[in-house]
C-alpha cells in the first residue's frame, strides 16, 4: 500500500469516529426516549389489565354489578392515556360522532363533515352526466384532504382524525347575491386551538379556505411544518371513457411560469422544488383546483396520477406540498369546483388558469384563444343551434382565408400552365445529369416569373387554423351533450351504427361525419390532384399518398368529437366550391399563360437569381460538374 492509499483509510477511519460521536445521543435524549417507550408499554399493559379483568369479572362475577364502573374507569383511562399519547393536546378533539351537513348555492351543492372540517362530496347544478344523473366531481370513496402538523409536544396530528365544532344547520342554501361564512374549531387541552373557516360565495364555482392555528407555535417552522395531502379519483362522466381519459390529467403552475401537466396516457409522478401556484385535478370539461397565489411551499411536494384500469373512474389523483403563512399567520388559499369554461377561468385573473383547457401550444393556442373563442361566443349570443354555429364558423374563417386561397390557386394555375414545358424538359433530359435538368427548370421559373413555393406560403399561414380547430372543438364544453341532426353530442363521436364486435383501431361504431369528411377529402384531393406539378424523378408518389392520408383519418377520428369532424366536413365541401368557382369564373389560364409568356421574352438576358446561384454553389459542394449557361 503506497503513502496515499494510507494516508487516505487513516483520514476515512478518522471520518467515521467523528461522525459517531457528534451524532450519537446525549443521555438526556436516551433518557427521553426511554421514558416514551417505557410510557407507551405502561399504557398497553393496563389496557391488556383491564381487558382481561372485564373478561374475569364477567365470567366469575356476572350479576355483581359494582366491579363494572371500575372496569369501564380502567379502559376509559388507558384510551386517554392512548390517544394523548397520539395526538398529544388534540387527544380530546380525535373523539365525537361524524355529522353531515349541506351549503347549496345557485352553481353547486358542497357536503361538509365536521369530521377533518372536510368536503365530502360536490354536485355541479348546471350539468349532468352523459347518462342523465348529477356531475359529483369526485368520488367520495376515495377523496381524502387533510392537514398534518406538528402539535407543541412535537406529536404529528392530521386533521382526519379531529373531530372539530361549529354551529350549523342540516340544510342552508345561499343566494346568488349573498356569501356564507363557515367555522370550525378543533381544541386542545391547553387552550391551542386549529380554526378551519370557509367563505362560500352565491354567485362563483370558488370558495375560500383559511386555516387559523392558534397556539400552536409549531405549526408553520421546522421540516414537520403543516402540510396538505390530497387525493381523489374522478368519474367517467361523458360518453366514451377511453376518449374522456386522453384528457384528464394533473395540472399546475410553478410561481411565475407556465402552466405544466402530468401525462394525459397512464401514469405519471412529479417531485416538485419550486414555489406552486395552483393544483388541478381535471377531468375533461370539469376541474377540482387548489390555488394559492403566493405559493405553497415546495417541502417534500409530489404530484401524482394513475389510470385506475376500470369502467367507472377516468383517472386517480394525488398532490402533497407544505402551506405558507400569510402576514397574519395563518394559511389561506382558495378552492375551484367548476366547469372547464376559458370565460369563467379567465375571470379569476389567476397566473395560467385558464389553459387548464388544452387549446394547444404556441401559435395554435394564440388562435383559440384570442379569435376563435371570441367568435365563438359571439355567434352563440344570437342563440343559434350549435350546428348552425360550426357551419357559420367555418364560412367565416374561409371567407378570412380566401385571399390567401386565391394566390394558391393562382399559383396553382402557373404552374399548371407551365406544366407542357416542364414535362418538355424532363423528356429531353431523360437520361442526362439530373443537376443539368434541374438548373434548366429553375431557369424556366426565372424566366418567366413564377415561383414553385409561392403555393406553400399560404398553405403555412392556413395550418394554424386547421390545428387550432383540432384542439378547440374536443376541449369546448360549449358543445358538450349539444346535439345536431344525427349527432346527440357534439364534443364527443356520432354513431349511426353500433357494431357488435370491435374493429382495432377503429371502434364499435361508424361516425357518419367523419365517414363524411373523409370522402370529401378524398373529392378535394381529386379536384386539386390536377394542378399539383409534374411529379419528380426519384421522389415518392404524392398523389398517393395525398389518397391514402383521408383514410388514416376514418381511422383516427372516429372517436373524435363529432363536432370536429363535421367542422373539417364543411370545411371540404366549401374549399371544393371556392376551387371551382375561382377556376371556373376568376382565373383565366390563357390570360396567366400569355403573361408568363410576356416575362419570358422580358426576362431573357437576365441574370441568375441568388437562390439559383445558391444552389448551384451547394452542388458545387458537393462535387457536381454543373453545365455552362
Amino acid at each position: 500500500m503506497d503513502r496515499n492509499s494510507l494516508m487516505g483509510m487513516v483520514l476515512i477511519v478518522l471520518i467515521l469516529v467523528g461522525y459517531n460521536y457528534f451524532t450519537a445521543p446525549s443521555e438526556e435524549e436516551i433518557k427521553a426516549e426511554k421514558a416514551r417507550l417505557d410510557s407507551i408499554a405502561r399504557v398497553e399493559a393496563e389496557v391488556t389489565d383491564s381487558l382481561s379483568d372485564l373478561n374475569e369479572s364477567a365470567v366469575l362475577k356476572p350479576s355483581v354489578d359494582s366491579t363494572v364502573p371500575a372496569v369501564d374507569s380502567i379502559q376509559l383511562a388507558a384510551q386517554e392515556l392512548l390517544l394523548k399519547e397520539k395526538f398529544g393536546v388534540f387527544a380530546s378533539a380525535s373523539k365525537g360522532n361524524e355529522k353531515e351537513f349541506e351549503i347549496a348555492t345557485p352553481k353547486f351543492t358542497l357536503t361538509f363533515s365536521n369530521k377533518g372540517a372536510s368536503i365530502k362530496d360536490i354536485v355541479l347544478k348546471d350539468y349532468l352526466t352523459y347518462g342523465g344523473k348529477p356531475v359529483h366531481l369526485f368520488d367520495q370513496e376515495y377523496q381524502n384532504f387533510e392537514i398534518v402538523f406538528a402539535e407543541n409536544n412535537g406529536k404529528l396530528v392530521s386533521t382526519k382524525d379531529l373531530f372539530f365544532t361549529g354551529k350549523f344547520k342540516q340544510k342552508t342554501f345561499v343566494e346568488e347575491s349573498d356569501s356564507l361564512k363557515l367555522k370550525y374549531a378543533a381544541k386542545g387541552s391547553s387552550g391551542e386551538k386549529l380554526e378551519v373557516v370557509y367563505t362560500i360565495f352565491g354567485d362563483r364555482y370558488d370558495i375560500r379556505q383559511e386555516i387559523v392555528p392558534v397556539g400552536l407555535n409549531n405549526f408553520f417552522t421546522g421540516q414537520n411544518r403543516a402540510r396538505f395531502s390530497w387525493s381523489s379519483a374522478g368519474y367517467n362522466l361523458e360518453k366514451h371513457l377511453e376518449t374522456e381519459k386522453q384528457r384528464c390529467s394533473v395540472y399546475y403552475t410553478l410561481k411565475g411560469e407556465d402552466r405544466d401537466y402530468l401525462t394525459e396516457n397512464g401514469d405519471d409522478e412529479e417531485v416538485i422544488e419550486e414555489p406552486i401556484e395552483w393544483i388541478a385535478f381535471k377531468q375533461n370539461f370539469f376541474s377540482t383546483v387548489i390555488i394559492d397565489e403566493k405559493g405553497f411551499a415546495p417541502l417534500d411536494a409530489k404530484l401524482l396520477v394513475k389510470d385506475p384500469q376500470d369502467t367507472v373512474h377516468t383517472k386517480m389523483y394525488a398532490a402533497t406540498a407544505a402551506l405558507n403563512p400569510t402576514a397574519l399567520n395563518t394559511a389561506s388559499y382558495r378552492w375551484y369546483f367548476g366547469p372547464n369554461d376559458y370565460h369563467i377561468l379567465n375571470s379569476y385573473e389567476v397566473n395560467e388558469l385558464d389553459r387548464i383547457i388544452d387549446f394547444g401550444w404556441g401559435i395554435f393556442g394564440w388562435v383559440n384563444k384570442y379569435f376563435i373563442v371570441h367568435v365563438f361566443r359571439l355567434l352563440e349570443s344570437i342563440n343559434m343551434s350549435y350546428g348552425l354555429i360550426i357551419l357559420v364558423l367555418t364560412i367565416l374563417i374561409k371567407l378570412i382565408l380566401s385571399p390567401l386561397t386565391y394566390k394558391n390557386f393562382v399559383s396553382s394555375a402557373k404552374m399548371r400552365v407551365l406544366k407542357p414545358q416542364i414535362e418538355e424538359i424532363n423528356q429531353k433530359h431523360k437520361n442526362a445529369d439530373p443537376m443539368k435538368k434541374q438548373q434548366e427548370i429553375m431557369g424556366l421559373y426565372r424566366k418567366t416569373g413564377v415561383n414553385p413555393l409561392a403555393g406553400c406560403i399560404p398553405m403555412l399561414f392556413q395550418m394554424p387554423i386547421l390545428y387550432a380547430m383540432f384542439r378547440f372543438f374536443p376541449a369546448s364544453i360549449e358543445l358538450r351533450q349539444e346535439s345536431f341532426l344525427w349527432a346527440d353530442d357534439l364534443s364527443s363521436y356520432d354513431s349511426i351504427l353500433d357494431l357488435p364486435f370491435e374493429i382495432p383501431f377503429y371502434g364499435d361504431h361508424v361516425s357518419l361525419f367523419t365517414l363524411l369528411m373523409c370522402i370529401s377529402t378524398i373529392g378535394y384531393t381529386a379536384m386539386n390532384s390536377s394542378q399539383m406539378p409534374q411529379q419528380q424523378e426519384g421522389m415518392p408518389n404524392m398523389k398517393v399518398m395525398m389518397y391514402i392520408f383521408p383514410i388514416f383519418m376514418l381511422f383516427f377520428f372516429n372517436n373524435f368529437s363529432s363536432g370536429l369532424s363535421y367542422y373539417y366536413f364543411t370545411a371540404n365541401l366549401l374549399s371544393i366550391t371556392q376551387m371551382w368557382v375561382i377556376k371556373n369564373y376568376i382565373i383565366d389560364e390563357k390570360k396567366i399563360l400569355e403573361k408568363i409568356q410576356e416575362n419570358k421574352e422580358k426576362n431573357k438576358g437576365k441574370g441568375k437569381s441568388k437562390f439559383q446561384k445558391r444552389l448551384e454553389e451547394m452542388a458545387k459542394q458537393k462535387g457536381y460538374n454543373l453545365p455552362k449557361n
